[in-house]
């Protein structure tokens, strides 16, 4: 944030890379998919014998996220998976569909727009790939389109416009017209009645009245999961510490982050990590997102001595990778 205001109105103009990227609140998100005790209506007995449904979702703030845990609750007992644009290749969804030897029966999509028409950031790279595909490399894929945006803007769910468009003219098989749900105008009814209808499609009430009254087709037994306990003298052991060794900083408090630094980061350290915001009076939790003063240690941590120190430059990004405490974490492997 700014102590300006105006300085918020002249960054809009401007595109940084690499840039953040929005996290939502992931418990706000995901408890969508949760069912209480007293809405219990169906279970999962159903397993394997029903449908299965991916359901891909492009997010800037959540939103869509939210809803496509939302279809994952209400299409229960068919079984959805949910995943972001950004883990999934477009590339794969025919191979991943029934009509390509794959496991789901459909594909859904929940997208938002994110600035003057365009797909949200991490969804850039999914559209690019999609739009460079064959004619045909989506034939028959069946699959619908939910677009959620706001009509104020003149580029009303333009992203979801131009999928709808693109899965199309690569040979897919839309199931439902393109749905629009409007920020201004009952978005979430709009999302709603057309997750209700993707679930008349499926036969969604007959299946939940089967699971119900304890019909439901047998489900296939699974493979029994087996678990190997090996000692410190084992090679698989010795061979994993070795490579954690190699891998992370003489510094033992660095941890095993070390191995997930993308390209272009060096480890640092927090010297000073401090709550700013003042919550002794009553009700502030509610009122104020946590704000925290960070100090960085720039000498940073690396195995070569001869490594020079970090640098902060302007529009430099910094990514905090927490590490757990040693003896909390034996403590849950003895639990487990």
């Amino acid at each position: 944030g700014s102590t300006m205001p105006i300085w918020h109105h002249e960054m809009r103009d401007f595109y940084v890379e690499p840039q953040y990227d929005y996290q939502a609140e992931i418990f706000a998100v995901r408890k969508e998919c949760t069912i209480a005790e007293e809405e219990l209506l169906v279970s999962d007995e159903g397993g394997d014998a029903f449908e299965k449904i991916l359901v891909v979702y492009a997010s800037v703030t959540g939103t869509a996220e939210g809803y496509a845990y939302r279809a994952k609750k209400l299409l229960r007992p068919l079984q959805v998976t949910v995943a972001s644009c950004d883990t999934t290749n477009p590339k794969e969804l025919w191979s991943q569909c029934v009509v390509g030897g794959g496991q789901y029966s459909a594909i859904l999509f929940i997208t938002s727009t994110f600035g003057e028409g365009m797909p949200p950031p991490s969804a850039e790279d999914f559209f690019k790939s999609l739009r460079s595909l064959p004619i045909s490399a989506l034939a028959d894929v069946p699959f619908s389109v939910m677009a959620i945006g706001s009509s104020i803007y003149p580029d009303f769910c333009q992203a979801g416009i131009d999928l709808d468009r693109a899965l199309g003219k690569t040979g897919g098989k839309q199931l439902l017209p393109l749905s629009k749900g409007d920020e201004l105008n009952g978005q979430e009814d709009a999302v709603l009645h057309w997750i209700s209808s993707v679930g008349s499609l499926f036969d969604l009430q007959q299946k939940q009245a089967l699971v119900e009254s304890g019909d439901s087709p047998a489900e296939e037994e699974s493979d029994p999961v087996s678990v190997d306990m090996l000692s410190d003298e084992d090679e698989k052991v010795i061979a994993a510490l070795a490579e954690e060794a190699r891998l992370v900083p003489n510094d033992a408090s660095a941890g095993a982050t070390a191995r997930f630094l993308p390209n272009g980061y060096k480890l640092c350290r927090v010297t000073m990590n401090d709550e700013l915001v003042d919550y002794s009076t009553e009700g502030s939790e509610k009122l104020f997102r946590s704000t925290r003063y960070l100090e960085f240690d720039l000498e940073g941590i690396s195995k070569e001595a001869s490594a020079p120190d970090l640098v902060y430059e302007t529009g430099d990004h910094a990514r905090m990778l927490p590490v757990n405490d040693a003896d909390v974490a034996l403590a849950m492997c003895k639990r487990l």
